[in-house]
């Protein structure tokens, strides 16, 4: 494996997470990519006169401004690379950091198209269950994705998906047998779930489901 990217704000802050999947990656002697994606349709909405947003827990109503929106988002970016960083320091581990501005949709599809593995999900405190998304590339083993799933899967208490793209039907079904069989000893695979979509269209379905 040579790059292990990590998507969305919620993951790149969350300590546990992030030395876990440093621990992963240091003994796979790989490297760890931040992506800060700055969402075009939160930042076109907005733009417009009628956006507003509700603040929490007051549950006053104020109007959106751009201005503010992109120095917060400037800011959490810094949050998030700072936190990749810090993880980091006093290792050999090599990071990376990055800021796209687009649809979370197309930077998924195009990190995925560009790495091994693409780690997103839901890890918001709101969340009773927080979850995770890796997006494999075709060539990558299911023991690669079983010594990362031993570190990262005790921390997640919710679904793992794994969405692995270029592969059919058939040879999807014999690749995840092989990844529950690499896995069984160590966790309870039942809450995983392993997805092959058909096409774009059918990625773009998974992923925003």
């Amino acid at each position: 494996m040579q790059r292990i990217v990590l998507m969305q704000q919620s993951l790149l802050n969350e300590d546990s997470l992030l030395r876990a999947v440093a621990s992963a990656a240091s003994r796979m002697n790989t490297e760890i990519a931040g992506l800060f994606i700055e969402d075009i349709d939160l930042l076109n909405l907005a733009g417009m006169p009628f956006a507003s947003e509700v603040c929490f827990p007051s549950a006053t109503r104020r109007e959106m401004d751009v201005a503010y929106l992109e120095k917060l988002l400037r800011r959490l970016a810094g949050e998030a690379r700072r936190a990749l960083e810090s993880v980091a320091r006093n290792t050999e581990l090599r990071v990376s950091f990055r800021v796209a501005r687009g649809s979370i949709f197309s930077e998924l599809v195009a990190a995925a198209s560009d790495t091994d593995v693409v780690i997103t999900g839901s890890l918001t405190r709101a969340r009773s269950k927080p979850s995770l998304t890796l997006i494999c590339g075709a060539g990558i083993a299911p023991q690669t994705i079983a010594d990362l799933l031993r570190d990262l899967a005790p921390r997640i208490s919710g679904e793992i998906t794994i969405v692995l793209i270029g592969r059919s039907s058939l040879d999807c079904k014999r690749w995840e047998q092989e990844l529950r069989g690499a896995i069984k000893p160590d966790w309870n695979p039942r809450r995983m779930r392993v997805v092959c979509p058909k096409d774009e269209q059918d990625l773009e379905r998974m992923l925003r489901a």
